[in-house]
């Protein structure tokens, strides 16, 4: 029997992966979720229902790293838009949806989200620096 993992876009990075649960009683507990990122920002979510060959194409790229054989659902995260899009198969079931979701809140597992958070934390925060320096000119 076929064990399925759902996976995500975050930057180019398919996200996906287990690690320890990490119980957060302020936050829905959701499978597959061990950790909500602090800080993590709001962002508007757009449902996208495709066929599954989209599926595998929009949530794999050369630079994504597969953590299953079929990938059934994805979030992609665009920090700068501010978006998070979900794509899901046209007949797709609720968990599907709410774990997908969860990403768009933050929720991670494996840190790779928390990883390229982080970065573009330090990228926004390195381009804030920039900005003013180049206003005091």
């Amino acid at each position: 029997m076929n064990k399925f993992k759902i996976c995500f876009l975050v930057s180019a990075i398919l996200l996906g992966g287990c690690s320890s649960l990490e119980y957060d009683p302020n936050k829905p507990y959701v499978a597959g979720i061990h950790k909500y990122i602090d800080g993590f920002p709001e962002l508007t979510v757009i449902k996208n229902l495709v066929n599954q060959d989209e599926i595998e194409k929009i949530c794999t790229t050369k630079d994504n790293l597969r953590y299953s054989e079929e990938i059934v659902a994805c979030a992609s995260i665009s920090f700068e838009n501010k978006t998070c899009n979900i794509y899901l198969p046209k007949r797709y079931r609720q968990w599907m949806l709410d774990h997908e979701q969860a990403h768009c809140r933050g929720g991670d597992h494996g840190g790779v989200l928390q990883a390229a958070f982080d970065r573009w934390k330090k990228i926004a925060h390195n381009s804030e620096i920039k900005v003013s320096k180049e206003n005091e000119k």
